[in-house]
């Protein structure tokens, strides 16, 4: 009988964290396609999308970079950061191929690195 109950409570501890619920985030200022998202907290992070989109959530608000990396035609699709300061994009450029970005501390906006030859 304690095994049984034992196997029970084991039971039900696991399925109640097996359990989450996802909701939709609102506002963001943005229509554009989002690919990618990283936070270095909870209450630090960055979105990249399409159209060289790059949102920064702080104090508990999603707001639109200044200056984001110029180009209807740039699909970003993923983003990283290390810390506040310090990230890089990865995406697409219509017509040329991959694209790496990186975010400068000095200027506080991202920016289109060179392309290399091929």
């Amino acid at each position: 009988m304690v095994r049984l109950t034992l196997f029970s409570v084991v039971l039900s501890i696991s399925v109640s964290y097996a359990v989450g619920v996802w909701q939709k985030v609102y506002p963001i200022p943005t229509t554009n396609v989002l690919n990618g998202v990283i936070f270095i907290d909870t209450g630090n992070g960055w979105v990249a999308g399409d159209s060289g989109t790059i949102l920064r959530r702080e104090n508990k608000e999603w707001n639109l970079e200044s200056n984001p990396v110029e180009g209807t035609g740039i699909a970003l699709r993923g983003i990283h950061f290390v810390d506040s300061l310090h990230g890089w994009a990865v995406g697409q450029e219509r017509d040329v191929g991959g694209i790496i970005c990186r975010y400068l501390p000095e200027n506080q906006t991202p920016i289109e690195t060179a392309q290399p030859d091929l």
